[in-house]
């Protein structure tokens, strides 16, 4: 059911009026920082965290859709590939920015709860790098251009 919902959140817009790769990008990117923003405005760290990794994990499934629709309809062990290169990417960019965030020699009394939520901002940000390279992909090849364009 949530990827059905997620499917619709990305593609309610008109596709066929988006021209450029970075306005497929911006508006997938746009749509999964908004359904955080209000727990990333709450001011309260857990809800933050909670809202940061609500839209990487957003960010991850547009990628998955992306791969299963567009970028590997000829070959599904892919797909499953992306899935898990995906999990990859979170687990060690998010532990490093964890890391760099909570564990560094500055922090021996804390650095603060606030930090607690930033590595799930950050690789959230690294997924808004994929989503634009993918799509600029999409665009630039015609086989893609049209898989992205009939949907």
């Amino acid at each position: 059911m949530k990827r059905i919902f997620l499917f619709f959140l990305f593609f309610s817009y008109d596709v066929h009026a988006q021209t450029q790769p970075k306005d497929y990008a911006d508006k997938a990117i746009q749509i999964c920082w908004n359904i955080s923003q209000e727990k990333r405005n709450s001011g309260v760290t857990q809800q933050m965290r909670e809202g940061n990794l609500d839209t990487a994990l957003c960010m991850e499934n547009h990628l998955l859709h992306l791969a299963d629709t567009i970028l590997f309809i000829k070959n599904p062990k892919l797909n499953t590939q992306t899935k898990t290169n995906l999990v990859k990417m979170r687990e060690g960019i998010g532990a490093y920015y964890w890391d760099i965030y909570n564990n560094h020699d500055g922090c021996e009394n804390g650095c603060g709860t606030i930090m607690y939520s930033l590595h799930n901002n950050a690789y959230a940000k690294f997924l808004e790098t994929l989503i634009n390279d993918t799509y600029q992909q999409i665009i630039e090849n015609p086989v893609l251009r049209n898989r992205l364009l009939q949907e």
